[in-house]
Formats: C-alpha cells, sequence, structure tokens
C-alpha cells in the first residue's frame, strides 16, 4: 500500500557517473538564471516559458516555487550538475503525479554547452529509478513535440517504449499547431530491464 505522499523520505540527491541531480536549494538561483539566460535561444523553440525569465530575480522565484512545490509532494525538479566541474548543465525532473496509479512525467533540458554528452541519457535513468524505488510509480511517460528529435531519441535508450504520435495535439512557440509523441515504461518493464542489466554484468 502507497504511504502517504507528504509522509515519503526522498533522496535529494541522486548522483550518476557523469551527473548530479539535485533539488533546488536558495544558493542556485543565480546559476538557474545564468544557464536559462545563456540556453533561450537553444531552449525557446521547446520551452514556453523561457520567454518569461526576463530578469535574474526569476531564478529566485523560481528556486522558491519548486521548494514549495517538492515540499507538497506536487513536482520534484532537480538541476542537472557536472559532477567534474561541479557547473549547472540543466535542469530534470518528476512532474504531474497522479498518486491514485501512481504515475508521473519526466521533462529535461539541457543547455547547449553540454549537449551531445550523455547528461540527459544519465539524468533520465536516475529519474526512472527514483521515480519507481521512491515514489512507487507504476507508470512514467515523456512528452515530447515530434519535431525536437534530440527530445524524443532519449526515452528509447533508456527502456521507454513509444506508445502514441499525437497529430496537431500542441502549438508551438510560433503558435503553430504540431504533433506530440509519448512514450511509456510500467514497474514491470522497469524491473525487467533491471534483472537484464544484472544478468549482463
Amino acid at each position: 500500500m502507497l504511504k502517504e505522499p507528504l509522509l515519503l523520505e526522498l533522496p535529494t540527491v541522486l548522483t550518476g557517473k557523469k551527473v548530479e541531480l539535485r533539488a533546488y536549494s536558495n544558493a542556485d538561483a543565480h546559476a538557474i538564471w545564468q544557464v536559462v539566460d545563456a540556453s533561450r535561444t537553444h531552449i525557446a523553440p521547446w520551452m514556453h516559458w523561457v520567454d518569461s525569465w526576463t530578469e535574474p530575480v526569476e531564478g529566485e522565484r523560481y528556486v522558491r516555487r519548486m521548494q514549495a512545490a517538492w515540499l507538497k509532494r506536487e513536482d520534484f525538479v532537480f538541476g542537472i550538475w557536472e559532477k567534474a566541474s561541479q557547473t549547472l548543465a540543466g535542469a530534470c525532473g518528476v512532474h504531474e503525479p497522479d498518486w491514485i496509479i501512481p504515475k508521473f512525467m519526466i521533462g529535461y533540458w539541457i543547455s547547449p554547452a553540454f549537449e551531445g554528452k550523455g547528461f540527459i541519457t544519465e539524468a533520465v535513468e536516475l529519474l526512472t529509478a527514483f521515480a519507481f524505488e521512491h515514489l512507487h510509480a507504476n507508470r512514467l511517460y515523456i512528452s515530447c513535440d515530434a519535431d525536437n528529435t534530440r527530445s524524443a531519441a532519449v526515452p528509447p535508450r533508456v527502456g521507454y517504449t513509444q506508445e502514441a504520435y499525437l497529430r496537431h495535439e500542441r502549438k508551438n512557440v510560433r503558435g503553430l499547431l504540431s504533433d506530440t509523441l509519448i512514450f511509456g515504461i510500467t514497474r514491470g518493464n522497469y524491473l525487467e530491464n533491471l534483472q537484464k542489466k544484472g544478468a549482463l554484468s
């Protein structure tokens, strides 16, 4: 039986080989503003919220909102930090909790300076384990614009299956209709993948 979400004991740091995922602290506000500001041209085609970040204080506002959402078990957002340099490279999270199932959505973005290094793949692996092992998820899914080929390439690497191609399901930042890809993974899939990795190790 699922423990009451507010009473779940959750790790705030997830460590991989290349990246460290950390729930935000007040000290991260300036770093978040810097990486968003430096990445805005790169991520703006896919992230509608970027244009609202017009001044450095947005970083502080964002940190406070994410801290509150974490405490209320409404959103679980992490900064993606390169382990070697301890530089903020992007962000990711477990969103839109449906505690009845439970199921969640995985989201992510990366600064162009760190693109192509496998950081997002590793981050999604860490988030997937976090959701199944600590949030007791039965299903996770990833949604992205069908034109965002880099984003769409990540889920299959981590064991997610493409479940849907939804035509004209969203509007892009230019206000034009675009298509959506949905990828999903179940608890059974996750456990099977762990068994396969164990057999190969």
